[in-house]
Parts: structure tokens; sequence; C-alpha cells
């Protein structure tokens, strides 16, 4: 595995690693629910959800203030999903769970140490980390145990946890880089 290849600088929160850990169940009950291939419908997924209040506004033609009181959001939170989406299109409405935090120089540390040491604990990523001044002030146990379970290393990981997990990583880079570009020819 390359390592450069799924580093995109995200320490996933406990939260943010339970939605995707649970997201193909969610779409596998999407699918039965439905009784289509194509589940449209995911319950509690914050992208559709989001998508949901726009819709009611430019399709159903209902009031911005019917759809903030029918779905319990305020007209801010409307206007700032509208916006994003106007702005990225469907990755404005996006949203990850929790707190993600970034520390690239770590996360190469931490990765590049457990690719070529598989069995080496956390605790001796971590006094490696702190044995080198570009990431001793920043590293904790917990962070690194973050680190390692946002890449599919985790004390319970399977196998093949690392290829998901460094194409979640690299989906979220993707999306992280198309937030900063927004969508060509609209205006600013």
């Amino acid at each position: 595995m390359r390592l450069d290849m799924y580093i995109c600088g995200m320490i996933l929160s406990a939260q943010t690693i339970k939605y995707f850990k649970s997201l193909s169940s969610q779409v596998n009950k999407g699918i039965a629910s439905a009784q289509s291939t194509i589940p449209y419908m995911l319950e509690h997924d914050p992208v559709i959800r989001n998508y949901e209040f726009i819709r009611d506004v430019w399709f159903c033609s209902r009031t911005v203030s019917n759809t903030c009181q029918r779905h319990n959001i305020s007209r801010t939170t409307y206007y700032q999903l509208e916006s994003s989406f106007v702005e990225y299109g469907l990755s404005g409405l996006f949203w990850l769970p929790g707190n993600t935090s970034e520390e690239p120089d770590l996360e190469k540390l931490v990765l590049l140490v457990k690719e070529c040491r598989p069995s080496l604990s956390q605790i001796a990523i971590l006094r490696i980390a702190q044995g080198i001044p570009l990431t001793k002030d920043k590293v904790d146990i917990d962070l690194i145990s973050r680190i390692l379970i946002s890449y599919g290393y985790g004390q319970s990981s399977l196998s093949s946890d690392p290829v998901f997990w460094g194409r979640v990583q690299r989906s979220l880079g993707m999306l992280q880089n198309m937030l900063k570009k927004g969508i060509k020819g609209r205006d600013p």
C-alpha cells in the first residue's frame, strides 16, 4: 500500500467512524424497506436529510418558514445549507458527525511506523512520535488510537479494513478539495 495515496490529513471522530461503519447496513435497510435496488431514503442520513430541506422549498414550492417548522430547523440553518448547496453542489450538503482534526505530519509518521512494524503497540508508536521534534508537542495516546482507527488499524480490525478506510480517506480528501474550489461558473 502506498501511504501518499491514502493520506488526506483527516483524523476521524468516533461518531464519524461509527457513521461509515454503519453506512453499508443503512443502505441495505433502505433497499429492503423501499423494495428497490436504488435506496433513495436512508433514515437519519445527514446528506439526504439536508437535500430534503432544499427539495421541499425548490421543488415542492413550500415556503422556507413552513419547511423549517416541518423539519424542526432554524431558518438560518436552512439558508446556510442552501448557500452551501448552490456554491458546492451535493458535496456542500455533506456533513461529518463529530469533530475531525488534522495533523498530517503525525498521521504520516504513525502510518509509516505501522506499515513498517505492524506488530508495534500504540504505546511504542507514541514513544517514537514523542521522540521526533516535529510531532512531540501534538501527540497523545488517544490521538494515536484515533489515527490508527481512522485508517483501519484498530485493535479489532479486519485485514481488509486499511483498504476500506483508505478509500474513505481518499473520498474525504476529494470532498475537501471540491469544497475549497466550488462549482465553476457559479458567482462567488
